[in-house]
This record gives C-alpha cells, sequence and structure tokens, in this order.
C-alpha cells in the first residue's frame, strides 16, 4: 500500500461517536460549550474505569497480610467488573458504581472518628467518582438518551 492510500485511510471521516453522539470531525475550537462538556465526561468516565483497574491490580499488593485472601479476591473481582461495565458504558455498571460509592462514601464516614484521616480521603473521592459517575450528562451516556446540538 502506497503513503498516501495509507494516510488517506488514517484520515477517513470517523463520523459520530455511538455513546456520546458528538460529531468526531470537529475540532475543539468548533464545539459548542455542550459538546466541550460531554466530552469532558466521557474521557471522565474512563478515567474512573482506569482507576478501577489499577485498584484492581494495587489492592492485592498492599493489603496482603492485612486481609484475609478471600476479602482481596472478592475485591478485585468487585473493581475488575466495575472498571469493564464503566468502560463499556453499560447501564448494569452504572448502577454498580454509584451503589459501590455510595457504601464506600458511607463506611468512609461511619470510620472517620476512629481513624487518623484517612476516612477523610475515602469521603473525598467517593464524592468526586459520584459526581463523575453519577451527574445526568454521564447517566444519559450510560443509558444512551444523550442528546446534542448539531
Amino acid at each position: 500500500m502506497s503513503i498516501e492510500k495509507q494516510h488517506s485511510v488514517k484520515t477517513k471521516s470517523k463520523g459520530r461517536c455511538p455513546i456520546s453522539k458528538i460529531n468526531l470531525d470537529k475540532k475543539f475550537s468548533d464545539r459548542t460549550q455542550k459538546e466541550r462538556r460531554i466530552r469532558f465526561h466521557f474521557h471522565a468516565v474512563r478515567f474512573v474505569a482506569l482507576i478501577h483497574l489499577l485498584i484492581a491490580i494495587g489492592i492485592p499488593i498492599y493489603m496482603q497480610g492485612y486481609l484475609p485472601m478471600l476479602a482481596l479476591i472478592m475485591f478485585v473481582i468487585i473493581n475488575l467488573s466495575i472498571a469493564y461495565l464503566i468502560h463499556g458504558f453499560s447501564l448494569l455498571g452504572y448502577r454498580i458504581a454509584v451503589v459501590y460509592y455510595f457504601l464506600f462514601g458511607m463506611v468512609s464516614t461511619l470510620t472517620i472518628q476512629r481513624g487518623n484521616g484517612e476516612q477523610l480521603i475515602g469521603i473525598i473521592l467517593a464524592l468526586l467518582a459520584l459526581y463523575l459517575i453519577g451527574n445526568q450528562i454521564s447517566k444519559s451516556m450510560f443509558d444512551r438518551s444523550i442528546e446534542t446540538q448539531d
């Protein structure tokens, strides 16, 4: 294949994103404010999925010896499933993630009196994740009901 054909294939029109419904051929400066917000939340959801993947990898290394092996395995399975489902913008993943963040925030809130401040970090992370996953724009991406301006 010649260089001209390779270049034309790579610059072919991408069309619309099936999740965010944004025209991918538009430059960033040509996008409306609403499209920019939608794209921000699209990337934020993918970032949260990456964080869950890193947690699933890092927690067994960090917590080995502190927790029983079954608890570590369950924690890894939960985080891997949330990462996979959120990355694919599954509505089931959205629901599991919201419940997970809510419970994580509640446990951190209830145990804040016993700790040395690390529960405060858990509360902040739970609220941040709830905002990034649970806002209206992200939810409409998960149930595929998002509307953009053309």
